[in-house]
């Protein structure tokens, strides 16, 4: 045999054992955990539900803040994982923890300080995150999804 016909007959033996090792390594989507198991339905439509009136701002939350008649001011505020929100003229102001209208009140403060005569100020909650459960690993589609209604 030369050389050449030699290493052919090596490479194929290797491929072969090589084909032969990830086979075994190899099953059906996920493993033996099925995809579509019987008896599971879709989960339920979300709906919207409502927040206690004493709900507490949690970071991550979205604030809707409208000052009536200044337009650069008015906007959607993210509270921030340090708990605090940032806005033009007075900087970043302290809002976990504080209810909507313990927030309308210190922002109504401290604009009217130094800044606005009887500033009109309102706060409201645009969208909260402190119930998110979140999924990941062999599933259809992973994510963070919101947990309405009790859990």
């Amino acid at each position: 045999m030369n050389y050449s016909a030699k290493m052919f007959s090596r490479l194929s033996a290797l491929a072969l054992l090589a084909a032969v090792a990830l086979a075994g390594c190899t099953d059906k989507r996920g493993g033996p955990i099925p995809y579509e198991p019987a008896g599971f339905a879709a989960p339920d439509a979300p709906s919207a539900m409502t927040l206690d009136t004493n709900y507490k701002i949690a970071p991550m939350d979205t604030l809707a803040v409208r000052v009536f008649r200044m337009n650069d001011l008015t906007g959607d505020y993210e509270v921030d994982l340090a708990g605090k929100i940032s806005m033009p003229l007075i900087g970043e102001v302290r809002a976990v923890d504080l209810t909507t209208a313990e927030l309308d009140n210190e922002l109504t403060r401290r604009l009217g300080e130094k800044y606005l005569e009887n500033p009109d100020v309102s706060v409201g909650i645009k969208s909260s995150t402190t119930r998110v459960v979140t999924v990941d690993g062999a599933v259809q589609r992973a994510g963070a999804y919101p947990a309405l209604g009790p859990i």
